[in-house]
């Protein structure tokens, strides 16, 4: 796997970290299926075991995003996530602290395994499986399905799907413990 197949409408290779809209004008916000990222794409794969805690219903609801759609807003690690109904909430099986949500539609054929325990509860890992990665400046602003953070130092821009303009943020810690350079 190399890294140009995995580039796409809104994730571009270049030697300079840029962020610019559609029409190349330049932008101050990463926002998912908005903005186009360029840099130093590279592939890792990150070996982070997370277990499901809900599916968010509409009895959860605590706020409207920006959108004006109902969503459940969380603490997370370092951020305060926010689930549209029908997401599911995730946490990672050795840090609680550190929790997040996504759509259904990511376990859809992307590599995630399932694991059902004894005590029925469930854990997903996506073991080995290449995703394209650049770390991001410090102070930049990602805005994602979830919401708003600005990042710190050490975090990186995962790319799920490059031409939907969907990613996510690995922070510092994350990095540190389950991100690793891909190898075939």
């Amino acid at each position: 796997m190399k890294v140009q197949e995995k580039l796409g409408r809104f994730a571009k290779y270049a030697d300079v970290f840029s962020v610019t809209d559609e029409a190349d004008n330049p932008v101050e916000t990463i926002e998912a299926g908005a903005t186009i990222v360029r840099g130093p794409f590279r592939l890792m794969t990150k070996d982070q075991i997370a277990r499901v805690t809900a599916i968010v219903t509409e009895s959860m609801t605590n706020g409207l995003n920006d959108a004006g759609q109902q969503i459940y807003e969380f603490q997370g690690n370092g951020w305060r996530p926010q689930a549209r109904v029908g997401d599911v909430l995730l946490q990672d099986a050795d840090n609680l602290s550190d929790r997040w949500a996504c759509g259904p539609e990511l376990f859809g054929g992307t590599g995630w395994v399932g694991t059902v325990h004894d005590d029925l509860s469930v854990t997903y890992a996506k073991p080995g499986n290449p995703t394209l990665a650049l770390e991001l400046p410090e102070g930049t602003v990602v805005k994602s399905r979830e919401g708003s953070r600005t990042v710190k130092a050490g975090c990186y821009l995962a790319i799920s799907k490059a031409d939907k303009g969907d990613f996510y943020v690995w922070t510092l810690d994350v990095v540190q413990a389950y991100v690793r350079d891909y190898v075939e």
